[in-house]
């Protein structure tokens, strides 16, 4: 058992790639954490961002710590970053971005501007 909860980041493709970077020099599996999850590479319409989802994730480990030091490492408009826990009123947010909205709604949704 455990604590889980749901996140969700939007960066932008060149900070994800500074964020593979950023793990291989910190020896921190990333690419296991993000196939736990959802990865929507960039599309057509969205060129330039890369989206994250995890559902049930135990976030406040060292995934969760390794996340967080990485996000305070970029501007704060470069990203969107959403976090629900199991408790109706834990959940945690950074809303930078022009580019998406990510709403907290007990449920994790992404809507282009």
């Amino acid at each position: 058992m455990g604590y889980y909860s749901d996140v969700a980041i939007v960066l932008k493709s060149d900070d994800y790639k500074k964020l593979t970077e950023y793990a291989q020099k910190q020896s921190f599996p990333l690419a296991d954490f993000i196939e736990q999850g959802e990865l929507n590479a960039p599309t057509s319409l969205d060129k330039e961002f890369v989206h994250l989802l995890w559902n049930g994730v135990k976030w406040h480990n060292t995934y969760g710590e390794f996340i967080g030091d990485f996000l305070k490492t970029l501007p704060s408009d470069d990203y969107e970053f959403l976090r629900i826990g199991e408790d109706y009123d834990d959940w945690e947010a950074h809303w930078g971005s022009n580019v998406c909205t990510l709403e907290y709604k007990r449920e994790i949704d992404f809507s282009p501007l």
